[in-house]
């Protein structure tokens, strides 16, 4: 929990103006860490993780895109999206409408 709220910080910091090629590596290097946290069973986990990546997506817009992609999979918000525990299924639920919000590509 602690590291998500770190990466929060660090999203909302702007480093991504300081930063960019590097920040471009670091949302990559995050995309598996945060796929297991969301297929956790334990809600507050998948609620944060959920957070983590709708901040992620409303704050680095089109930046996103490579790393939105792969949240989208069968693998990870997906199959949270369509699990039989509501809450876990809200939380996937509220990430994917982020993504899809702020996150435009044109493919």
């Amino acid at each position: 929990m602690d590291s998500m709220e770190m990466i929060q910080k660090i999203v909302t910091s702007n480093a991504i103006q300081r930063f960019p090629s590097a920040f471009s590596a670091f949302l990559i290097k995050l995309v598996v860490p945060l796929s297991v946290q969301v297929l956790e069973l334990r809600s507050a986990i998948v609620k944060k993780a959920g957070q983590t990546i709708s901040l992620m997506a409303s704050t680095l817009g089109n930046t996103f895109e490579q790393a939105a992609e792969r949240y989208l999979s069968a693998n990870c918000l997906l199959k949270v999206v369509l699990s039989g525990n509501k809450s876990l299924a809200e939380n996937g639920h509220e990430a994917v409408l982020a993504i899809l919000e702020n996150v435009h590509s044109p493919k």
